[in-house]
């Protein structure tokens, strides 16, 4: 009984050891978004990561460029607050998605190439398939509550042998 009881004491403390890890902005910077990054075929930059995993994740400072790009994206701050219980019994439950100030740069080249051609092919390499399920054979059942864009700023800019023309909305 008594080794039971310890071992139960250790596995709770490795749990909570666990729990500062994964949350933490060093692990987030170093493991997560590097992970993200190559499956996005593009580099993700933040200054720093604040998450509660069970219900609020906040990015600041957040830049994505594309493999051989220009930088598609930046924003000062992602807030994604979400129901993790939801999540785990099947339902994409969020209930805000907040972006602060972020610029969407699309950049077409004279040859005809865009900064999103790395995310796209990356995108390719996964096979074709039937929209999303669950594992029961259930559409995914998603909610999203409110979705807040502030200060955003949306640039086109496409390259010609002899200048450019740039259409900008802010």
């Amino acid at each position: 009984k008594r080794r039971l009881t310890i071992a139960g004491a250790v596995f709770a403390v490795f749990l909570l050891v666990l729990y500062f890890v994964a949350t933490s902005n060093t692990f987030v910077r170093k493991v997560i978004v590097p992970k993200a990054g190559a499956a996005l075929n593009a580099d993700i930059s933040l200054s720093s990561a604040q998450v509660s995993p069970f219900s609020k994740v906040v990015l600041r400072n957040v830049k994505v460029t594309p493999k051989g790009a220009e930088t598609l994206f930046t924003a000062n701050e992602v807030i994604a607050r979400y129901s993790l219980w939801s999540i785990i019994r099947g339902k994409i439950a969020v209930e805000e998605v907040t972006l602060v100030a972020p610029v969407i740069s699309l950049v077409e080249n004279a040859d005809g190439t865009r900064n999103l051609d790395p995310l796209l092919k990356s995108q390719k390499k996964v096979p074709e398939q039937e929209p999303a399920e669950t594992a029961g054979g259930k559409p995914l059942d998603v909610d999203i509550k409110s979705v807040s864009v502030k200060n955003a700023t949306l640039r086109y800019l496409k390259r010609h042998k002899d200048g450019q023309d740039t259409v900008e909305l802010t």
